[in-house]
């Protein structure tokens, strides 16, 4: 009996004395090189809702609750999830563009607060060594244990997301390779099934850096509102597409519509309209490179279809096929661009 009362107050002696040697706070580094460009993998750190598609606390599982706060990217974005029981929070506090980002964290196995911060260092033109650091506020006494045991694991969870992160990037990128030739830049004929839009329209000069500017607050108006008022998953909106609807050179300006296909019926915020682009014969072509360049791409779609005896609509369509991919480097966008038939030469 008093060998018992011995060992109990051992045990009780180490319960109480162990968190003197256990550290106050969480303090986990990962750093890795990965072959991306700086300035793109900053945006999958900056861009929370492209962060949402590969960090590992969630990924795997379609039901884990996601809510964003508009921005989406940039200082004052938010992302929260839910997941089983756990949850986490992320605030961009502070960023200095392609060098670092700093978040207020909630969550993510630090207990109630804590830091992120990413720091981005160009090795060359196309690799960047990434460090991400985690950090908790200090823990009470007690809570200690709490950090001895969830250090390691949080460290798997950082390394399973840059993980996630290389692999997605690999996939989306072998996908599109192996999908009909798409980096061919051959010119094709199509059977196009038809889309409906939702859409906003947009009224500009023919200058590049407008047509730019209205696009993206275009595409970003749109997806905040699918996304945070509607409450879309993020898996049932298509690519963006511009459509580009009337296009006046001599008085050097542009009509077009830009937004997402979309196959529910949704109600429509008062600056957007549904947009139908017909079923039928149209010549497609997948463009490389910056949207500066497509009219060389256009160029050669028009003398093929003279060439083939085809007359062509007035408009065309333009599909981003990995834009969420390539915002820190527009040379590596892949378009798809559509020329609707209007008449075939008789046979």
């Amino acid at each position: 009996m008093r060998r018992t009362a011995q060992l109990l107050i051992l045990v009780l002696l180490a319960i109480f004395l162990v968190p003197i040697l256990l550290p106050k706070t969480i303090e986990t580094t990962v750093e890795r090189s990965l072959s991306i460009e700086t300035a793109s993998i900053y945006e999958d750190f900056n861009n929370l809702n492209k962060l949402s598609k590969w960090e590992a606390w969630t990924q795997q599982d379609s039901t884990a609750k996601r809510e964003f706060y508009s921005p989406y990217r940039g200082v004052g974005a938010g992302y929260k999830w839910e997941y089983e029981g756990e949850s986490g929070e992320l605030t961009i506090k502070k960023v200095k563009v392609n060098e670092w980002i700093e978040y207020a964290v909630e969550g993510f196995s630090l207990g109630k607060n804590g830091n992120m911060k990413v720091e981005f260092s160009p090795i060359d033109s196309i690799q960047t060594n990434v460090k991400w650091t985690f950090s908790s506020e200090p823990v009470n006494y007690f809570s200690r244990y709490f950090t001895y045991f969830s250090e390691k694991k949080l460290t798997e969870k950082m390394n399973q997301s840059l993980d996630n992160l290389t692999y997605n990037r690999e996939n989306t990128q072998s996908t599109l390779v192996q999908n009909d030739d798409a980096l061919s830049d051959e010119v094709r004929l199509e059977q196009f099934e038809g889309m409906k839009l939702i859409a906003v329209q947009n009224k500009t000069s023919l200058e590049a850096a407008e047509f730019e500017t209205a696009k993206e607050e275009s595409f970003g108006l749109i997806y905040s509102y699918l996304v945070d008022y509607i409450k879309l998953d993020a898996n049932e909106i298509g690519h963006p597409i511009t459509f580009v609807e009337s296009t006046d050179s001599s008085a050097k300006q542009m009509t077009f519509y830009c937004g997402y296909p979309i196959k529910k019926s949704i109600p429509l915020d008062e600056e957007m309209e549904l947009v139908y682009l017909e079923a039928g014969d149209a010549l497609v072509c997948i463009h490389k490179g910056s949207e500066k360049t497509i009219p060389t791409s256009l160029a050669k779609m028009k003398k093929y279809a003279q060439m083939n005896q085809y007359v062509l609509g007035s408009n065309y369509w333009l599909e981003y096929l990995n834009e969420t991919q390539t915002q820190g480097n527009p040379d590596n966008l892949w378009t798809k661009i559509y020329l609707p038939i209007k008449t075939k030469a008789a046979k």
